[in-house]
């Protein structure tokens, strides 16, 4: 569902092979493997050679998410409406942007988020791609095309805004 491809098997099995922890349920054994799968779908979506744009979250936003999630367990990310609104809006815009460069719209968040995250962002946004940033390959070059958040939402009821903020600013190369 999240466009890895399982075409090298060989991999698949090795991973799975030194998973460790006879508890470990589809989709914890599907996060684990992700790391080691990630670069076939990147190299899919991104030749070799070119920069991955990638669109980031605030780091106020993802200590949220990351409470969120926690706090909510297995039962999904469960944002506030006006800001799951803001989110979802300002992700789909830099998402479409994207799109009108003919560049794949790829997200990164911290490993701890990223399934949940991923369910929750991609039943509206369902081409992007959403990366832990231990999935990201080492020797690829990486752009921040977007931050994504700074929303009022993030504050308290009575300061919040109507607009979402995705702050762009100059493509930096890492």
């Amino acid at each position: 569902s999240e466009r890895i491809p399982i075409s090298d098997f060989r991999r698949v099995l090795e991973g799975l092979s030194n998973l460790v922890g006879p508890n470990m349920g589809p989709n914890e054994m599907a996060e684990a493997l992700r790391p080691s799968l990630a670069p076939l779908l990147i190299q899919q979506v991104a030749p070799l050679g070119t920069v991955l744009p990638l669109m980031t979250l605030t780091p106020e936003l993802e200590q949220l998410m990351l409470r969120t999630a926690r706090q909510s367990g297995d039962d999904g990310l469960i944002l506030e409406g006006t800001l799951a609104q803001q989110l979802m809006r300002s992700i789909n815009e830099t998402s479409e942007k994207l799109s009108a460069e003919g560049r794949p719209s790829i997200m990164v968040v911290a490993p701890q988020i990223r399934r949940l995250f991923s369910d929750f962002v991609r039943s509206h946004v369902p081409d992007i791609i959403i990366l832990s940033f231990t999935e990201l390959p080492e020797n690829r070059r990486v752009e921040v095309y977007a931050t994504i958040g700074g929303f009022d939402a993030l504050a308290s009821d009575d300061d919040r805004a109507d607009e979402p903020k995705a702050s762009e600013r100059q493509p930096e190369t890492v």
